[in-house]
């Protein structure tokens, strides 16, 4: 046993430093192509024309929504107001769904759901389906955050038709991945995983979607680990950071390797306390760099 604890451990640290000497460079290059494509959209939205203002500057937003919320927030307000001058229907209802997501990602929930409200307001008024239906997913998504899921499921189970009848895969994407975050907070295991597989195969088939995969594998890894199946859970993380984009995905990485780390550790510490080593296990260097990695917060 004590013999399979230190193989563990060993993987475990080789796994961490190959994660982290990857990653660090790969970041610095993610960072470089996204201020690339932001400062290029920052210069269109400052010298375009009213007609092309509102669409330029919410673009700048939804690219800086997770980046850098607060900056993201003054582009959006921007849009709104160009938007209201011009009439453009379309760029309202955006900007105030991509207002609502900065506010979310502020934990400014209170914000976040007044913008989802009227996005809402605007996309049935105006009859812009598409937008409705992603009204109705981030609606989902803010109240998943606050731990009200069936309210959640409600909205979610709205947007579900308006993509069924759009064939817009994307939006019906997202609602199967909510539906299983939904059900996840519910703690019933198998309809979320059913509904982490639908994700799953949407993005799967639409090929402009492959890259998002990753994202409903990875809660699906939660699920399974949430359900007791470690090891199922233990070989899904590991293959989403096999396919993950490490330019485009490069925020969830932390997040999956942390978790891959706790459940390794986790099985350093059960098998070395069956063989009653655990003080030898816990002095190893892999074990210590284990018990460093678990104890940062993540993002």
């Amino acid at each position: 046993m004590l013999q399979y604890a230190t193989y563990i451990l060993r993987i475990l640290y080789v796994v961490m430093v190959a994660i982290v000497l990857t990653i660090t460079p790969l970041e610095g290059r993610a960072q470089d192509k996204i201020n690339s494509v932001v400062d290029s959209l920052i210069k269109l939205a400052l010298n375009a024309p009213d007609s092309l203002a509102a669409q330029y500057n919410n673009d700048v937003c939804w690219k800086l929504r997770n980046i850098s919320p607060e900056i993201a927030i003054q582009y959006g307000m921007k849009a709104l107001e160009k938007a209201t001058e011009t009439q453009d229907k379309l760029q309202l209802v955006k900007a105030h769904a991509y207002l609502g997501v900065c506010q979310r990602n502020l934990d400014n929930f209170d914000e976040a759901q007044k913008y989802y409200d009227l996005g809402i307001k605007y996309a049935k008024m105006y009859d812009v389906k598409d937008q409705l239906g992603y009204g109705y997913v981030n609606l989902g998504n803010l109240l998943i955050y606050r731990e009200k899921f069936k309210e959640a499921e409600e909205n979610l189970l709205r947007a579900k038709p308006i993509a069924e009848q759009l064939g817009d895969s994307g939006i019906l994407g997202y609602v199967y991945l909510n539906l299983g975050r939904v059900w996840l907070g519910l703690k019933d295991y198998k309809k979320s995983e059913e509904n982490f597989n639908k994700s799953i195969e949407i993005r799967t088939k639409c090929k402009k979607l492959n890259k998002q995969v990753c994202i409903p594998c990875k809660y699906l890894a939660d699920c399974h680990a949430e359900a007791g199946q470690t090891d199922r859970a233990l070989n899904e993380y590991i293959a989403t950071l096999k396919q993950a984009d490490y330019i485009s995905d490069y925020d969830i990485l932390g997040e999956v390797a942390y978790r891959v780390a706790q459940i390794y550790y986790e099985k350093s510490i059960n098998t070395t306390a069956h063989s009653n080593t655990q003080t030898k296990a816990s002095s190893t260097p892999a074990t210590s760099a284990a018990k460093r990695l678990l104890l940062k917060p993540t993002t």
